[in-house]
């Protein structure tokens, strides 16, 4: 069910004799989309099961996700989580008892606005969020698409007119990646490592403030909740997860991830159409969720 699971075959050369019945781990980091849920973007019941028994041996469960906090907040209610979450790539980090953002990095708006002209120079659907709020300019097939995704509408605005364009993420939704690649050349010769853009899904790229990234988010999150980093595991399947991944004790790709994603990690999960997490969590902590055939 797991590659590379403490073996030499897929694992980095630093973790070649580590044995991993010593790794003590004491919180979780989960994506979801393309990773904790399945491609009909829900949670199956191995997956449900696995994160109880996980949280009933005292383990912490962060959900790491690029949506929303509102867009993770019925996935967070089935699973039943009270670790703050990391949204908008680490972007913000909430209380998730409160529903209070407790950290959140904006984008500036000279870039936020420098996006949005290019979106339209080149034709791109293009759209933000400011702190909870969807915000987008034109009704677009994407835009619907994307409401559906996430389960609650946007608000349409004039961007030119707009008060403030501090934004805590910003989107570009297309299947043009010649395009998308053009314009990220742009963004990162005029503003540098003022701005982070990556893929979270192969439609959908993302940008947010320089300083932001999941791995960062988490190890405030592993500070706050008092957990060494050499505890942790996470989970995940895109671009945006890798540095994630690769801070975590053990980082674990989908097998449905990119190939250029798979080959920076360690772990390798089933897909996220086979229970890949599920059955990862199985083999690791010896949860007995599975039948064994002999």
């Amino acid at each position: 069910m797991v590659e590379s699971l403490c073996d030499t075959q897929g694992v980095h050369m630093s973790m070649i004799h580590k044995d991993c019945s010593t790794i003590d781990i004491k919180a979780i980091a989960f994506d979801f989309d393309g990773t904790l849920l399945n491609p009909n973007k829900e949670l199956t019941p191995k997956t449900l099961e696995a994160v109880e028994l996980l949280k009933e041996r005292g383990i912490s469960i962060i959900l790491a996700t690029g949506r929303s906090y509102r867009a993770m907040l019925p996935l967070q209610q089935q699973l039943k989580t009270h670790t703050p979450s990391i949204n908008y790539n680490g972007a913000a980090v909430y209380d998730v008892t409160t529903g209070v953002a407790i950290h959140e990095v904006l984008l500036e708006e000279e870039i936020a606005r420098k996006i949005i002209a290019y979106g339209r120079e080149y034709g791109l659907h293009t759209h933000g969020f400011r702190h909870e709020r969807l915000l987008f300019e034109v009704e677009t097939p994407e835009i619907t698409n994307y409401q559906n995704h996430v389960k609650f509408s946007g608000t349409k605005v004039d961007f030119d007119s707009y008060d403030s364009l501090e934004m805590t993420k910003m989107m570009y939704i297309s299947d043009d990646k010649k395009t998308i690649a053009h314009i990220a050349s742009l963004l990162e010769a005029e503003f540098g490592q003022r701005i982070q853009h990556c893929y979270s899904l192969s439609t959908y790229y993302e940008m947010t403030d320089g300083s932001v990234n999941k791995g960062r988010a988490l190890s405030m999150v592993l500070e706050e909740i008092k957990v060494d980093q050499a505890q942790s595991m996470s989970f995940g399947d895109g671009h945006n997860d890798l540095p994630m991944l690769l801070f975590s004790e053990i980082g674990v790709v989908m097998a449905n991830a990119s190939e250029e994603v798979r080959k920076q990690t360690a772990y390798t999960a089933l897909s996220n159409t086979e229970d890949g997490v599920a059955h990862f969590l199985d083999d690791f902590f010896k949860l007995q969720l599975f039948e064994t055939k002999l």
